[in-house]
Order: structure tokens, then C-alpha cells, then sequence
């Protein structure tokens, strides 16, 4: 897997995208599905992030949308000229922002460059490995060796082009001109570096044994599409060039401007041999395997092409169908809706995904979360050991950074994660409360207001009715089904862009005496890392729930002196 790194040189994100797309990547997908490397892969491809389409292809007004998460280092410093007044020093407040600079370079692309990032800047070349097996999968030639080795793919090649052998020789993965020219040196024209028959031997055999059923345009179609995924040939030319691909193909298979044979059926004529069509197929192969679209990734390509006349697979099973239906149930659970696997196309309705008790949660509010390594009692017994924060984020959206991406379908989630921050109980029969780093369950009573970070509790036939700003979350009739021995859990979350909002209400500070204690704690003489870092965040405009942290502050001080004695 080959894309943008989310540090800098020094392991930290250089800003707050990649900052959230790390953690939330981290967090809420790679750790949350007990390390798995497959589910944080899923969650990366499926984003929004990943193959995006040009810029020309969109109704965008510029190239450049996107926040640097891609190459942080191509903006300028926001706190010094030409972005802020002069004057700035480290220490200082925020400096003040030259707004008419602002102004007019975001009113063009050279300026907007410098303050954001286009989708070409994710764009890569695929490394020395990926090349090397592309190869080998798709003309049937020697696989790169785990060793060295003097036969094909020999060393000179493999570090021609930036493959890693030693810290001495790291390789590299840009493209470079020496690196452009040790691939086209290899591979220009396509020859079969072996005695043993490839791909494009294969193809010829098939034509040349059956006279007059293909032409040179199926050919050229099954040779472009086997090699860079679409096979639809040029028919307009390009700006500032001279001829069409059609027509430099019509050249290439013995054609002229004032002769067109690619529609023409393909025979042996008299006088000539199956090699002059080996050797025309094996050009175009050569320079197809030079272009971007076999060499670099990172942007989607916007259509499959037509469906090849002829198809020849090294093999197996190779058919547009085939494919799609090998990847169909991988792609539905990805991305949770149904792929539809034709002939010569595909199609993809998206879906609401597996039915994760919407009675209880309206639409965007809520959403299933793996409980990890974690068992789920011990959650309850003492939540802030398990989840010390609730992620906050918008559990409506499917981008990677708002809460780690789109998640696998869960058949049995451990825990809902719901927007019900503020929520007023208007309704409740057999429900407990674990509020925020109490860690204690006590009933939920009509009336009480839910915060960040608590947790409900329902048993099988519990009944709740919780009203909010977003909606109203509420267990079917009967309340939780018999059929959930274990019941639900629910934890209470916030959008991110209400953190800030209901950070600046927070007013009451901590008592003298946890001032000390945190100050002279084992926790602090171990080190931060090691220790428990307790907050005492209470919300001025909440006089119940001040009490009840206060109470839960006070029995929290006790229990860790207790412990500090013994």
C-alpha cells in the first residue's frame, strides 16, 4: 500500500488534518477492530480520499480543494509574511492575518496553491515491486526475486528504478529521469525476456489462428485494456500534439494518412509473416507500459472502455463479470451497498447497511462500534479505563477523518456511539446511567439531562425515550428486544465542531486540593505517560450535572488516597 504519509519527518502530523485522520484511523478503525490491518486498508480505500477523480473531470471552480493532509509543506507559514502583518515573534499571541493578501491569492490557482492541496498531489508512482508484478501478472514474465539475481528482473533494473536493497541502497519512489530510462531500456519494446511463450504470443497465436475474425482496432483495444484497464483508443488530438492515438496506431499497423486499415480484418497476407504482427503488437505493448497510467496511481480512471473482442487470460477466469463477481461480496461489505456485475460494465447502488437497531437511532445519530480487545463488562465496570474519551466526531458523514471512516457491518456491535450530547429523558423504565468518569451505574430518572461521555445501560425490556437537538432516540415498543440477552450499550458523544464551542463554557476550576494531589501524585513522579491524567470539566449551564461530578470528583479523590496509603 503506497500513498502520503500522515507524519513529518519527526513522526508528528504537521497540522490538524492529519492530526484527525490519524487518530481517527488509529482509534476508531485500526485499534477499535483489534489491530486489524485489513479493516484500516477497507476503511482508507473506501474514503473519499482515495482514487478521486481530475479536477477537469468535476464542477469544481479550482484544482486546489483540498486541506493539506497530502504535502503539508507546499502552503506558506500562516503566522509570518506574506500571510500575517509583520511583527510576529514565538511567545506571542496569534499574529493578525494580511487579509487583502489572503483575499487575492485565493482568487487564483497559483495563490490558492499555497493554501491548499490539489488532488494531483496524491498522485504516485507505484514502487519498483508493484511495477515488477504488474508486469509478471499481466505478460507472464519472471516475478521479481526476493534475492538478488542476474537473470530478469536482474539487479541493475531493480535499482534502476528504486527498489530497496540495504540502508546503504533505500531505493526511492519518485520519478526520475535515469529511472525512466532503466524502465524504457528493459521494456521499450516489449520483448520476452524468456523462451517460454507471454501474453502477447498468446494474443497473436489466437488472431493469427483465426483469419478475418478480428481487426487491428480489437487487437489494439484488447492490448490497452489488459495493460492500463481501458481500452477506448484516442480519437481526438490532444492539445499541441499533431495526430490522434488512432491515427499513429493506423501507422503503426502498416496504415497511412490516406489509408485506414485499424477496421480492417486481420490476415497473413501473402509475403509477410505472424512476426511483423508480433512485432507491431509488442510496440504498442512497450509503449503502453511507459505511460502514466500504467506507471502512476492515485487518480480514478472515468469509465471501463469497451468490452474487448478478444480476451486472453493468463489463467483463470478473467471476464469483466469474473472479476467483479470474485470482488463483489468484499466490495458490498466495504462499501455497503449492492454491485451489480454485467458483461462490459458495472454499477454500484449504495445502501443504508446492515439494520443496526434504527428504532433506537435516528438517522446519522448513531452507529455500531467494535468493542477490541476490551470485554465489555469490564468496560462497564470502569469505563475510563476503557474509553478514556469518547471520539467526537460526525457519525452522519463517511469520510476518513471524521470518525475513522466508513466501518466493517457488524452483526453484534459492543457498544452504540450516538449524538445525544444534551438529551433530555422523557421517557425511561429500567435504565442505568454511568456518568462521565463516575463509574458508577445509577438509574436514569424522567427529566435528566445526558452528557458527553455518559453511558446508558438498557437490559432486555428496557424503555427509553431520549429527546435532542438531531432527533429523538427511542427503543422499539416493548423496549429492548428479549431477543438481546445482553442489552444495549450506549455511549454519548459530540459533533467535533461543538468541542470548541462548549470548551469556551467551562468555568468552574478544580479544587486546591486535587491541584495537589495531581501535583505530588505516583501518577507524576512516574511520568505523565504513565500516570492517569484526571480532568474536572463541568459546564456552568449545568447545575445537576455540577453536582453530581462534584460528588463523583469527591469519591475519586478518596479512592486515590486510599491507595496512595497503601
Amino acid at each position: 500500500m503506497i500513498g502520503s504519509r500522515l507524519t513529518i519527518a519527526n513522526y508528528f502530523p504537521r497540522n490538524a488534518k492529519q492530526r484527525d485522520i490519524l487518530q481517527n484511523l488509529t482509534e476508531s478503525v485500526f485499534i477499535a477492530n483489534n489491530w486489524s490491518l485489513e479493516d484500516l486498508l477497507v476503511a482508507i480505500v473506501a474514503s473519499e480520499h482515495f482514487n478521486r477523480r481530475a479536477p477537469e473531470r468535476t464542477d469544481q471552480s479550482s484544482a486546489y480543494t483540498l486541506d493539506t493532509y497530502l504535502k503539508p509543506f507546499e502552503v506558506n507559514d500562516p503566522r509570518r509574511p506574506p500571510e500575517a502583518e509583520p511583527g510576529w515573534s514565538p511567545g506571542d499571541p496569534m499574529p493578525t492575518i494580511d487579509i487583502g493578501h489572503a483575499a487575492s491569492h485565493m482568487g487564483n490557482e497559483p495563490g490558492r496553491s499555497r493554501h491548499r492541496n490539489a488532488m494531483s498531489d496524491g498522485i504516485y508512482r507505484y514502487s519498483a515491486d508493484n511495477l515488477l508484478n504488474s508486469t509478471h501478472k499481466s505478460l507472464g514474465w519472471p516475478a521479481p526475486a526476493v534475492r538478488p539475481s542476474s537473470n530478469y528482473p536482474d539487479d541493475a533494473l531493480r535499482k534502476g528504478i528504486g527498489q530497496f536493497y540495504s540502508d546503504v541502497e533505500p531505493g526511492f519512489r519518485d520519478v526520475g529521469f535515469q529511472s525512466l530510462i532503466t524502465w524504457e531500456a528493459a521494456h521499450g519494446v516489449c520483448d520476452n525476456p524468456t523462451t517460454d511463450p507471454d501474453w502477447i504470443d498468446a494474443v497473436v497465436d489466437r488472431v493469427s489462428a483465426s483469419p478475418g475474425a478480428f481487426t487491428y482496432r480489437d487487437l489494439s483495444e484488447t492490448i490497452r485494456d489488459w495493460l492500463i484497464g481501458n481500452g477506448r483508443i484516442g480519437e481526438s488530438v490532444p492539445v499541441d500534439e499533431g495526430d490522434s492515438e488512432l491515427a499513429l496506431l493506423n501507422v503503426l499497423f502498416g496504415g497511412s494518412d490516406s489509408s485506414f486499415v485499424m477496421d480492417d480484418a486481420i490476415s497473413i497476407p501473402a509475403g509477410t509473416t505472424r512476426s511483423d504482427l508480433d512485432q507491431q503488437a509488442r510496440e504498442l505493448c512497450g509503449l503502453l507500459i511507459e505511460t502514466p497510467q500504467f506507471l502512476l496511481a492515485g487518480i480514478a480512471d472515468e469509465e471501463l472502455g469497451p468490452e474487448p473482442k478478444l480476451r486472453e487470460c493468463n489463467g483463470g477466469l478473467c471476464s469483466y463479470r469474473n472479476i467483479c463477481e470474485a470482488l463483489e461480496g468484499s466490495v458490498e461489505n466495504a462499501l455497503r451497498g449492492n454491485l451489480g456485475c454485467a458483461d462490459d460494465c458495472v454499477t454500484f447502488e449504495p445502501g443504508d447497511g446492515p439494520d443496526l437497531y434504527p428504532p433506537f437511532c435516528p438517522g446519522g445519530r448513531c452507529r455500531g462500534m467494535p468493542g477490541g480487545r476490551i470485554p465489555s463488562d469490564e468496560c462497564l465496570e470502569d469505563p475510563f479505563n476503557c474509553i478514556p474519551e469518547p471520539p467526537e466526531c460526525d457519525l452522519g458523514c463517511a469520510v476518513i477523518d471524521c470518525c475513522g471512516g466508513p466501518l466493517p457491518p457488524l452483526d453484534r456491535p459492543d457498544y452504540f456511539l450516538g449524538l445525544a450530547d444534551g438529551g433530555i429523558a422523557e421517557l425511561v423504565q429500567n435504565v442505568q446511567i454511568v456518568r462521565y468518569r463516575s463509574g458508577k451505574p445509577v438509574p436514569l430518572e424522567q427529566g435528566d439531562r445526558l452528557g458527553f461521555g455518559d453511558w446508558l445501560i438498557l437490559a432486555p425490556g428496557s424503555e427509553a425515550r431520549i429527546v435532542t437537538e438531531g432527533g429523538v432516540f427511542q427503543t422499539p415498543q416493548g423496549g429492548v428486544p428479549e431477543s438481546e440477552k445482553d442489552g444495549w450499550r450506549f455511549l454519548v458523544t459530540r459533533n467535533q465542531d461543538r468541542k470548541q464551542e462548549r470548551l469556551n463554557k467551562l468555568s468552574v476550576r478544580p479544587a486546591r486540593e486535587w491541584i495537589d494531589y495531581s501535583l505530588t501524585s505516583p501518577e507524576t513522579a512516574r511520568g505523565a505517560q504513565t500516570g492517569k491524567i484526571l480532568e474536572f470539566n463541568i459546564l456552568e449551564d449545568d447545575p445537576a450535572r455540577m453536582k453530581q461530578s462534584k460528588e463523583a470528583f469527591g469519591e475519586e479523590l478518596k479512592r486515590q488516597n486510599q491507595q496512595r496509603q497503601r
